[in-house]
């Protein structure tokens, strides 16, 4: 963990991870340390600090892939972790821009699928491989309550699924960016829909579609790999799926992720509803677990994950029918210490259980 007194624990922490997708080191801990002596993480002078750093940024934008990724980032980092108020809305539209500008440039450029639900569409992202020809197999890929669809590291776990010639669509998960319902009991209605849409597509191959969740999205991997065995793959990185869902465990986890979990949740003043709202989140509790089949199932975390309990790991093995496992015993939440091992890991483990070649 990159260390400064002045930078809070919550921002701290993943701080090495930004540095690991290719933000400037020296930049990174400037702007954040000046933030810090303004206001504190999630306030509106906050955001308003780091609006103003990636503002700053934007003039210096060159129109070209690289530029535009980057300039995306900042202004992921003053809506992080989540769209708290108009402030980090703003940094949010602004982020999708920068992002949206940056694939234009890019050898994968992106193509909005609008997926239907409740009567309106909402979009997500489909980049198809350049080798090869449709229908292509297919990964479609989400994060947790703070990463969504455009940002980095989704985008980077793209690429390498791209690179082996697997079609990626990148999406919300319930309770962020773009996705219309709240983390639920029943939210996977617009996993549904997306999976629905996506069979119907002629450039995509219906027998090789997989999922990829980060996170908190590795909740819902996990629960489409249960009720959809005819998956040809499931990545779980770093998700829940019974005992951390307890009202004594919620209650434990550090602030930021605590009210970032409940605003998802559609609980805008975390209460006693919410904590009584968490354990019904159980897969266990679901009579989704113990299942009879599943599709193939990777689970990947660190053992000295704060956030979910790696307690969930062991259990969910004995629950399931077709899992492998991946832990790092030194590492926190997601692994993220080793994110980029694991991640080319999960990539060959899902083309493989896609029976595709390797180019």
């Amino acid at each position: 963990m990159v260390k400064d007194n002045k930078i809070p624990f919550e921002i701290a922490v993943r701080l090495q991870g930004f540095i690991n997708l290719g933000i400037q080191k020296e930049q990174l801990m400037s702007v954040v340390v000046q933030a810090a002596d303004q206001a504190k993480p999630g306030t509106d002078e906050w955001v308003r600090a780091l609006l103003t750093s990636a503002d700053r940024i934007a003039e210096d934008t060159q129109d070209n892939e690289a530029d535009w990724l980057n300039l995306s980032f900042w202004y992921f980092l003053a809506r992080f972790p989540h769209c708290f108020n108009e402030s980090m809305k703003s940094a949010y539209a602004k982020h999708k821009d920068a992002y949206l500008k940056a694939c234009a440039f890019s050898p994968y450029p992106i193509e909005k699928v609008k997926i239907p639900l409740a009567g309106l569409e909402f979009d997500t992202y489909l980049r198809k491989p350049q080798q090869g020809k449709d229908p292509f197999a297919l990964a479609i890929i989400w994060g947790g309550i703070d990463i969504w669809k455009s940002d980095l590291q989704i985008h980077q776990i793209g690429n390498l699924l791209l690179e082996k010639g697997i079609a990626v669509l990148a999406v919300d998960s319930p309770g962020t960016g773009d996705c219309p319902i709240p983390i639920s009991a029943f939210a996977e209605t617009w996993f549904t829909s997306i999976l629905e849409q996506m069979k119907n597509r002629s450039d995509i191959d219906s027998n090789k579609i997989a999922c990829y969740g980060l996170s908190f999205g590795g909740y819902w991997a996990t629960k489409l790999a249960l009720q959809h065995p005819w998956l040809a793959g499931v990545v779980n990185v770093g998700g829940p799926v019974h005992s951390t869902f307890d009202a004594d465990w919620i209650k434990r986890l550090p602030d930021a992720t605590y009210d970032t979990l409940a605003y998802a949740c559609g609980f805008n003043d975390p209460t006693n509803a919410f904590l009584a709202y968490c354990p019904e989140l159980s897969l266990s509790k679901q009579s989704l677990l113990p299942a009879k089949e599943n599709a193939p199932l990777l689970v990947i975390n660190g053992a000295k994950d704060n956030l979910v309990q790696i307690a969930e790991i062991e259990y969910l093995s004995k629950q399931v029918t077709n899992i492998d496992t991946l832990v790092f015993s030194e590492d926190r939440h997601v692994a993220s210490k080793n994110w980029q091992l694991h991640s080319q890991f999960a990539v060959n483990w899902l083309t493989e259980k896609l029976k595709l070649r390797c180019y």
